[in-house]
């Protein structure tokens, strides 16, 4: 780890991703919404995380 990260306090912050400029965009969230959908997606698993109760993690079939 990198000195200057390693005393810095959590949560540490990232700067904005593109996914986050979609997501903050509440009006069209809906469209974007189905279009990821529709594009094709299918379970992700990641090992040791436990979802939460009625929400499930996809991921695109899409290969960029």
């Amino acid at each position: 780890m990198q000195p200057y990260l390693k005393h810095q306090k959590i949560p540490l912050l990232i700067p904005s991703a593109g996914f986050d400029a979609k997501l903050s965009i509440t009006d069209k969230n809906v469209d974007h919404t189905q279009a990821f959908i529709s594009s094709g997606v299918k379970d992700f698993s990641l090992p040791g995380f436990v979802t939460p109760h009625r929400l499930f993690v996809i991921s695109t079939e899409r290969l960029h």
